[in-house]
């Protein structure tokens, strides 16, 4: 019988809460935590299950049969163990933002792929049902040509000050990669590259609105990107804002449109042109293959009704939540 993969966290706010269990319940042990604090590192890793309890990334690194290492630390703090642990072989796991400049980021790229390592940043909402179904819409025709994509998020977020599931030491701090644009708005911008390619344009204003510093990191943002694929996408993001959240991301083609709205455990809506109009690719009638999540949704029912111009599937994943909050660090 083959051992479990190994794994060391290094970070222990977000990377206790959210890597080291989405790392146990993927089959890995993970077998030291890695923090700044070494009695708030020993409770955490107590509370986790985890055996060691370390302040040293190097010592981490010499532990026997290690094969991989996530890195969940302040923006600034990424460079250093990430090249570590590739220097030691291992494979890497590195948060977003990847780097505080392009350079930092280019130095850990290019040494994991000289060193032929798994090499990979956190954009876990790649992998969310809805994200799956509207890509594999767009990618699929389902659209026609599309041209024109938005996401417009407004919240309390940061309104109030940060969320206690943030770090506020260094959350609003430019110099150490704080703001709603590096801990949300970089999502946003790697779901229009997984839809449409690179970006090869950019217009863009960061402002802050809320009541904090004028030295502080922005709380809000507005950008309009030209694709490869010749879409313009445009995003803005206010994190300052009270009152009732409202959140929309939407794709518009020349055959129909796919939009996910605030509730994001539903799946898409795909509204499109009626079915019969020259051009409309033939949505599938089969249910096999499917792709499932949690064995509660496959994709060919978001396609399946042919009867009116509109489809919209009833079917939802298991999990009738949003997403954590702290998934935005």
């Amino acid at each position: 019988m083959k051992r479990p993969l190994r794994a060391v966290v290094v970070g222990t706010s977000f990377g206790g809460r959210v890597h080291v269990p989405a790392l146990q319940a993927a089959g890995f042990e993970v077998v030291a935590v890695v923090g700044r604090d070494p009695e708030r590192t020993r409770a955490r890793a107590r509370d986790l299950g985890v055996e060691h309890a370390l302040t040293s990334v190097e010592e981490a690194l010499t532990l026997p049969d290690i094969d991989a290492v996530t890195v969940s630390t302040p923006p600034d703090a990424h460079t250093e163990p990430v090249l570590a642990a590739i220097a030691h072989g291992k494979h890497v796991l590195c948060e977003k933002p990847f780097a505080l400049d392009a350079r930092d980021g280019q130095a850990m790229y290019d040494a994991a792929v000289a060193a032929g390592v798994v090499h990979m940043c956190c954009f876990e909402f790649r992998w969310r049902p809805e994200e799956a179904v509207a890509k594999r819409a767009i990618d699929g025709g389902f659209l026609g040509s599309v041209e024109f994509a938005t996401c417009v998020q407004i919240t309390a977020l940061v309104a109030g000050g940060v969320h206690q599931a943030f770090n506020e030491e260094w959350w609003f701090d430019r110099a150490r990669g704080g703001g709603i644009l590096n801990a949300s708005g970089s999502h946003y911008i790697d779901r229009f590259r997984m839809w449409f390619g690179e970006v090869e344009a950019v217009s863009a204003r960061l402002q802050i609105v809320g009541d904090h510093s004028a030295d502080d990191a922005e709380d809000t943002y507005t950008m309009t990107l030209r694709m490869s694929s010749g879409a313009t996408a445009f995003i803005q993001q206010c994190s300052a804002s009270w009152g009732e959240s409202f959140r929309t991301i939407r794709a518009v083609g020349d055959r129909g449109s796919v939009w996910v709205g605030r509730d994001s455990s539903r799946c898409p809506t795909i509204s499109r042109c009626h079915p019969n109009h020259p051009g409309v690719p033939t949505i599938p009638s089969t249910r096999s293959p499917s792709w499932n999540c949690r064995g509660s949704f496959d994709w060919p029912s978001a396609f399946a009704t042919r009867s009116t111009p509109r489809t919209r599937t009833s079917r939802r994943t298991s999990a009738r939540r949003r997403a954590p909050r702290s998934a935005m660090r």
